[in-house]
């Protein structure tokens, strides 16, 4: 959690006190994103739709590198996503957040935000910009965003991260909440996430053994990564259009790329 009751300078301030070489680190991959001449440019609610089929895209690939089952795979996993993206209750505001640079998204970040609180929910960047840390520069737009609309409170999520950890004031503990159906399937789900929550509880609570599960969970994402980009090369079985378990542009829409003035 990040407290902002006392607004964007006071959290600046605490961070540059607590963390300064995080703070100094931070203003240099500034510079550097910067200093190729391309325009760096931040908007905190894209209207675009395709903000936001790009992030999915790139999470789903980050997913594969990391050797991780992606919770938005499913059509209503992502049709959730583009639900939230669409809110616009009082109460529960989607806001799609992205770093441009050169006119093209290096980083995007989904949150949900009322008066008082805003969640981060899915982020991810463009691999290409990686060296430039996107997605740390863009969280910190987003959360000088929020001070200034009056936000007291961001939520960064589940995890203990490093950048994470840069960043919060606090941490808070919440409960896993599950819903099921009275039916075998639900009870059969029920039972398989239980397991996997006492493993990862297991896991997390021993820092050897979570470097070494994170280690193989990398090399097997990289495996998975090389795999999928093979069989979507050219002449491969899974080359034609949509086989590719990547988004195909529709008849009449580009790629997502944002066009500068006067280009």
């Amino acid at each position: 959690m990040i407290d902002l009751a006392g607004g964007w300078e006071q959290h600046a301030a605490l961070l540059r006190s607590q963390a300064p070489a995080s703070a100094k680190q931070l203003a240099k991959q500034r510079r550097r994103l910067a200093r190729g001449g391309e325009h760096v440019r931040y908007v905190f609610d894209e209207g675009d739709p395709r903000a936001l089929e790009t992030l999915l895209g790139w999470k789903a690939e980050q997913y594969r590198r990391w050797g991780r089952a992606d919770p938005l795979a499913s059509h209503r996993g992502r049709e959730l996503a583009r639900a939230l993206a669409r809110s616009r209750q009082a109460d529960c505001t989607g806001v799609v957040s992205v770093l441009y640079v050169g006119g093209e998204p290096a980083a995007i970040q989904l949150s949900l935000r009322s008066a008082s609180v805003l969640a981060l929910c899915i982020g991810a960047y463009a691999p290409r910009y990686a060296p430039h840390s996107p997605g740390i520069i863009l969280l910190d737009e987003v959360i000088r965003s929020a001070a200034d609309l009056g936000v007291t409170t961001v939520d960064l999520g589940e995890g203990d991260q490093p950048y994470k950890q840069a960043v919060m004031t606090r941490m808070t503990h919440l409960p896993h909440t599950v819903l099921w159906r009275a039916r075998p399937t639900g009870t059969t789900a029920l039972a398989r996430l239980r397991a996997t929550a006492a493993a990862d509880d297991f896991i997390t609570a021993r820092p050897a053994l979570r470097a070494r599960t994170r280690t193989a969970l990398h090399h097997y994402g990289r495996l998975r990564h090389a795999l999928h980009h093979r069989s979507s090369a050219p002449g491969s079985p899974g080359q034609a259009a949509g086989e590719r378990g990547e988004s195909v542009p529709k008849r009449g829409h580009a790629p997502f790329h944002h066009r500068e003035p006067g280009d």
